[in-house]
């Protein structure tokens, strides 16, 4: 994949045409993925070489959707062998840096990780709960992971207890299903 930082005469068309009026001025995107390629394995690269980071991804929106105000829930970008401990560390010290007290970070979060290390970053300010994803599930074809498989039990008690979220996103002919516990 190929980070773009230009628009075709044919997408600033577009813009113009579709997203300059209907577009508002002020955008909470609630699914962002930020990544730094050093965070990734080197048998398994990141999807292009660099740093999205919280100045490239509003630079990056700006180029297409000028003049508005974008802020968000950010997620690290999942990927077995990525170190989700620095991952989560970064996005969190990316959006304590941000100058919007609005942006926020779920943790990524695989069943077998430290409940109690999770439970530790749930108590820092920018996090809002648990991102979990069915890629870290120790199946042969993930694809076929069930929900209590890579979101298990304690995941959903931590958010209960912490107020947070807890969005998992299942691919089944395209649908997605986001929970919000209260």
């Amino acid at each position: 994949m190929r980070f773009q930082t230009t628009l075709s005469p044919r997408d600033q068309k577009i813009i113009e045409s579709r997203l300059q009026d209907f577009v508002p001025s002020r955008i909470f995107d609630a699914h962002a993925h930020l990544l730094r390629a050093d965070h990734f394995a080197s048998e398994n690269p990141a999807p292009f070489e660099g740093c999205l980071d919280f100045k490239e991804y509003p630079a990056a929106l700006q180029r297409w959707l000028p003049a508005r105000e974008v802020e968000g829930l950010f997620f690290g970008f999942p990927r077995v062998s990525n170190n989700r401990s620095a991952v989560n560390n970064w996005i969190a010290a990316e959006a304590e840096a941000s100058s919007s007290t609005a942006n926020r970070v779920p943790a990524l979060a695989a069943p077998d990780d430290d409940p109690n290390e999770i439970a530790a970053l749930l108590r820092q300010p920018r996090f809002v709960g648990i991102k979990p994803y069915r890629c870290y599930v120790n199946l042969p074809d993930t694809m076929q992971a069930k929900i209590e498989e890579f979101a298990p039990e304690w995941m959903w008690e931590l958010c209960h207890q912490t107020q947070g979220v807890l969005m998992t996103c299942i691919t089944s002919s395209s649908h997605m299903i986001v929970e919000i516990l209260r």
